[in-house]
């Protein structure tokens, strides 16, 4: 699975399995959503996956908190628009496993007067831990260049613009998959060595601390499509001579990180424990120039049951993933388990229920605002590659 080509307009592999119940359901409350479906786990044995998903919205006091409903699982991942020329809209929701956990956001920088680059980014941290994630980019004005490659300066910001890779290093979006940069083919700048240099759109999104073009993941926070560098090579190699007999076999392992959306950057090592806090600077439309917001992640706990033999058994659920949507003002959690092929087959049932933490209202809690700064200062816009 490592031709880009081939996995442009394709989600992260799924393997079906016969002997498993094909129709899984969950007993679960309006408040959640909740798929289960036969997978292939981290070691390549066939069971059943599960995912646990739920919705909050910030208080007064920033505690998110969670809605009497919950956002549609996502059973693959979808694109803004054509899967060749844009970024995903949502990552897919129905893999088995993820390494450790990661934060995905979507969202816009916004105007800040009449500056041509405003700074936009995130920090999540944990009280007893201190800062685990934190990452910036510039947002810039409008930029022209001449048919000599010469780029002018950035006009003023008078729009939201948005985070997403269209807007990055990469491209160039009408060529063949063949010819595009790999880990961004629907970017802007971009060109093969020794192509004609015309007039071309600009990235807008840029690092704070610039790189040379052509290495690595584009800036940007939102989730990356299966088929991008480098995910599009961590899915291994099935045995195909043994799928055709019935049997599943890896000729090459994934990768531990093969279904996880968001750049490296944005992950952890270990799950979340769901009592972060994550603050977000120049991503929350109507919020003072240079002002930043924080939320806080109220310690919800869902716990999910297995019935086998009329008894009720436990299964282990991992906070995997943390969505966040700046412009809806809404996060999601996402929790994630797995049935042995065992327990799948003698299962009778599953149900799911979640605790309130006691004082998740937000007692105590003070959210943290104020200016926050970006890692560089705004005389770095960048030249044409954004990196």
């Amino acid at each position: 699975m490592s031709e880009l080509g081939n996995q442009a307009d394709k989600s992260a592999p799924q393997i079906g399995f016969s002997g498993l119940p094909a129709d899984i359901s969950i007993d679960a409350p309006q408040e959640l959503a909740s798929a289960a479906w036969p997978a292939l786990g981290r070691n390549g044995q066939a069971g059943v996956a599960l995912v646990i998903k739920a919705t909050l919205s910030p208080n007064c006091n920033g505690l998110l908190q969670l809605q009497d409903y919950a956002s549609e699982i996502e059973p693959t991942e979808r694109f803004y628009a054509d899967a060749r020329l844009s970024s995903l809209a949502a990552a897919g929701d129905m893999v088995p496993c993820k390494q450790g956990s990661e934060i995905i956001i979507h969202g816009a920088a916004q105007p800040c007067g009449e500056k041509a680059a405003v700074a936009a980014g995130f920090s999540l941290y944990r009280r007893d831990s201190g800062v685990l994630v934190d990452k910036w980019v510039w947002a810039l004005g409008e930029r022209e260049s001449d048919s000599r490659g010469r780029i002018g300066a950035p006009e003023p910001i008078t729009t939201p613009v948005p985070i997403r890779y269209e807007y990055a290093y990469g491209g160039p979006r009408e060529a063949p998959l063949t010819h595009a940069y790999p880990f961004n083919p629907v970017g802007c700048g971009y060109r093969r060595w020794g192509a004609e240099i015309v007039a071309e759109e600009i990235p807008r999104i840029v690092r704070p601390r610039l790189k040379p073009p052509g290495r690595g993941t584009p800036p940007g926070f939102g989730p990356i499509p299966a088929g991008w560098a480098p995910r599009a090579g961590r899915f291994g190699k099935i045995d195909e001579k043994a799928y055709r007999l019935g049997e599943i076999r890896y000729l090459q392992p994934p990768h531990p990180a093969a279904y996880n959306y968001a750049p490296d950057d944005q992950r952890l090592a270990e799950p979340l424990q769901g009592n972060e806090s994550i603050t977000l600077g120049g991503l929350i439309p109507q919020t003072p120039c240079g002002d930043a917001i924080s939320w806080h992640l109220p310690g919800l706990v869902p716990h999910l049951e297995l019935v086998r033999r009329w008894q009720w058994e436990t299964v282990s659920l991992s906070l995997d993933t943390l969505t966040i949507d700046t412009d809806r003002r809404e996060a999601t959690l996402s929790w994630r388990g797995w049935l042995s092929e065992s327990q799948a087959t003698m299962a009778n049932g599953m149900r799911v229920f979640i605790d309130h933490p006691p004082g998740c209202l937000a007692s105590g809690l003070e959210p943290r605002s104020g200016a926050l700064n970006a890692s560089t200062s705004s005389s770095s816009w960048g030249s044409a590659d954004g990196n």
